[in-house]
């Protein structure tokens, strides 16, 4: 059985049936509707902030937490160039700064990089979801370590800012949402996050975990 919490679907159930269903209300979220936004449809849009760095090859960044903790990963362009110009132009504008990981499930993944801490804020664009679902080829599986854009469950488009890492292989994602990137150094903090303790709302966790910042490094 799914419940309504704060306009979004939860899962009451534990694990190991909490984690599945969880899975697909967590990565976006809301069924109603919404004023209409711009869409971003082409990468050039985000030229002025991809120039500097060789498209052909990863571009590295690091997410640093208020801990004090840093994991490091890796954009894949070719497969996902608007997400990756998207996240890049975000990066650079400092947007993620002092945002959280606002959802946790158990083991299974985390997601932030919400304004509003809580899933619910729309930035004033959206970008295409590079998926199949939505006509585009996107080979990126949905692995341990995927990095992978949240969306709005009623819309391929509406992917903004939020992301969400995987901590265990969730093929049927694939073809849904629009993986970009995958984390090459810190899986095993990404992972302690996940657990972390949600006693006082389901995957809401206790204690703020606070994203201090999040730089592009360039190629390496």
């Amino acid at each position: 059985m799914v419940i309504k919490k704060r306009g979004r679907d939860f899962s009451p159930m534990k694990a190991p049936y909490r984690a599945v269903l969880l899975l697909l209300a967590f990565v976006m979220l809301l069924s109603g509707c919404s004023a209409k936004r711009k869409i971003v449809k082409n990468a050039s849009e985000f030229d002025a902030y991809t120039s500097a760095y060789n498209l052909n090859k990863p571009i590295h960044f690091e997410i640093e937490f208020a801990s004090g903790r840093i994991v490091y990963g890796e954009m894949d362009y070719y497969n996902a160039p608007i997400t990756c110009g998207n996240f890049i132009k975000l990066c650079s504008e400092g947007y993620y700064d002092g945002l959280t990981i606002h959802r946790v499930v158990d083991g299974t993944m985390i997601q932030g990089g919400d304004k509003n801490g809580d899933g619910t804020y729309r930035n004033e664009y959206s970008i295409r979801g590079e998926f199949s679902d939505n006509g585009w080829n996107n080979r990126l599986q949905h692995v341990r370590g995927t990095m992978s854009m949240a969306r709005w469950s009623d819309d391929l488009d509406s992917a903004d800012a939020q992301f969400f890492i995987m901590c265990k292989t969730y093929y049927s994602y694939d073809g849904s949402y629009a993986a970009f990137a995958k984390i090459t150094d810190g899986m095993g903090y990404i992972e302690e996050l996940s657990n972390a303790p949600d006693t006082k709302v389901d995957t809401v966790p206790d204690e703020p975990i606070v994203i201090k910042t999040i730089r592009i490094t360039g190629n390496k």
